[in-house]
């Protein structure tokens, strides 16, 4: 076969020569590197190599993986992500994430200004304090596990005494 070596710039493949020279009969060593290709481009690649043999057999054994789905791939998450982020913070509806018994797991600005609680405040409460103990909301909060998504208009008593008039939208997440 070719050489690995060939694969890679000329100061990697010192590096690479000098990492390979150090192992033993026993060790594997994994790096991400760039190769260059046949037309000369470079790309990022994940080179795993293994000792076999010793002495005069002593071969190694390297297997090179292309980076860039794995890069595009993040990158693409990144970016939805960040859409995501921007989306939740920036709706002027307020939003709130719970688990099925309603704790908290995510809420936006809106939602805090809606129900006069911090962030913080609200991952210390379960949604049956926000919204006081008549029923109300667990009631919602049935219907959406029941059916897996609901929409009401709820009359909710806020923890501080106030009355507010939600249009509640309930979805079962996995």
């Amino acid at each position: 076969g070719t050489s690995g070596l060939n694969l890679v710039t000329m100061e990697e493949a010192e590096s690479r020569s000098r990492a390979l020279a150090g192992l033993s009969a026993t060790s594997k060593i994994v790096n991400d590197r760039v190769a260059v290709r046949k037309d000369g481009t470079q790309i990022n690649v994940e080179v795993h190599s293994v000792v076999v043999g010793e002495g005069a057999q002593r071969q190694y054994i390297s297997v090179v993986r292309d980076l860039r789905p794995f890069q595009d791939a993040q990158r693409r998450l990144r970016e939805s992500e960040d859409r995501y982020q921007t989306i939740f913070s920036n709706i002027p509806g307020g939003i709130c994430i719970t688990t099925r018994s309603g704790e908290f797991l995510e809420v936006n600005q809106a939602f805090c200004d809606l129900v006069g609680l911090s962030r913080e405040q609200l991952f210390e409460k379960q949604h049956s304090f926000v919204a006081g103990g008549d029923g109300r909301l667990q009631q919602f909060y049935d219907r959406v596990v029941a059916n897996g998504s609901d929409h009401a208009d709820v009359d909710v008593t806020l923890h501080d005494g106030r009355l507010v008039q939600l249009e509640a939208f309930g979805t079962l997440l996995a």
